[in-house]
């Protein structure tokens, strides 16, 4: 069952840079964490709370590490999207189309479905079954 949360605390959306937020995710389970409580502990210190302390940063192996393991999950992402029809350009395969009327061009980016569907089966591939 998963854990649920305590009585005065909810789930929260936050918005970070897939550049930040997965590293992070890396960074803090080297180090014995997970992104929650730093970010919790953050949170609290900006806050001016009593007793709140700065969480201990990783060291900067840690978060090369992890920003290199992002990177190259990032790039097998796009080449799983490329192969994935788009819902939303009605392209079959290869890059999405992007502006508007007869203006659409091949771009290097995605459509969320897309991007979202291909994220999903390389997570999958590698047995990764969070949710964020």
């Amino acid at each position: 069952m998963p854990s649920q949360p305590q009585s005065g605390r909810r789930q929260r959306a936050v918005n970070f840079s897939d550049d930040d937020w997965e590293p992070g995710r890396a960074a803090a389970e080297q180090v014995g964490d997970n992104r929650n409580n730093v970010i919790e502990r953050l949170y609290a210190w900006w806050l001016r709370r009593p007793g709140a302390e700065l969480p201990e940063r990783p060291p900067q192996e840690v978060i090369d590490q992890a920003d290199a393991a992002w990177e190259a999950l990032k790039t097998e992402i796009a080449a799983e999207a490329l192969k994935l029809p788009c819902t939303v350009c009605d392209v079959a395969a290869g890059p999405c189309l992007m502006g508007k009327g007869k203006g659409k061009r091949p771009s290097k980016g995605f459509h969320r479905p897309r991007f979202t569907a291909a994220t999903a089966i390389v997570k999958e591939r590698y047995g990764d079954t969070s949710d964020d």
